[in-house]
Order: C-alpha cells, then sequence, then structure tokens
C-alpha cells in the first residue's frame, strides 16, 4: 500500500517529547499494516484514535500513547493529526472535537 504521511505541527512538537527515535516510523507502519486501525472518533468528521505502546516511558499501548489521524485512500494521504500520552487525557474534549472536525473539513477540501 502506498501512502503519503503529512503531519501537523502539533503532531511534530509532541512528538519530540517523547524520547524513541522510531517512534515516527513504528506509528506509519501501524498505519500502513492496517489503515482503518483504531476506532472512529465521533463529531470528529472521521478521523480515528488507536493506542500505541509508549517504549520511552515504558508504557504497554494500554497505558501509552494515543495516536489521531486522518486516511484518504482516494487521496492515499494520511495526516498525523496529534499524539498524547494516557496519563494526559482519556478522550478528546467536546471542544478538541470541534477544532479536528472544522481541520478535517478544511483538509478534505483541498485538492492533492
Amino acid at each position: 500500500m502506498k501512502r503519503l504521511f503529512k503531519e501537523t505541527p502539533i503532531f511534530t512538537k509532541k512528538l519530540e517529547l517523547y524520547d524513541d527515535v522510531n517512534l515516527l516510523k513504528s506509528i506509519q507502519d501501524a498505519i500502513l499494516e492496517n489503515p482503518s486501525i483504531g476506532n472512529t472518533i465521533a463529531g470528529t468528521g472521521g478521523i480515528k484514535k488507536f493506542r500505541m505502546a509508549d517504549s520511552s516511558r515504558g508504557k504497554g499501548k494500554r497505558g501509552g500513547l494515543r495516536v489521531i489521524y486522518l486516511d484518504l485512500p482516494d487521496k492515499e494521504i494520511t495526516y498525523l493529526l496529534y499524539v498524547y500520552g494516557k496519563d494526559e487525557a482519556d478522550d478528546l474534549t467536546n471542544d478538541e472535537k470541534k477544532v479536528f472536525k472544522a481541520l478535517v473539513e478544511k483538509i478534505k477540501g483541498e485538492k492533492r
């Protein structure tokens, strides 16, 4: 499967907080292996969230990281939107969902 990965600035900034040089590749590989990985988050326009182990802090998937992404298979693009630790939040707030929905609408309106 072919995919172009695009990162939001906040995703890149948050990713740098985790002391794992292979984390980005691990995230990309997980999505390439299963493009529908995770659960769709209601009210966001189609973004998904999945769990990832956090080896930098010795956390497995359950207590590790949450990866928020948008996959557009027809465009062969996956947007990596946000990453955070389970200890930071369990779920996105309603305000965060609204922000992501607006971002998704903007992304879907763009040309490749």
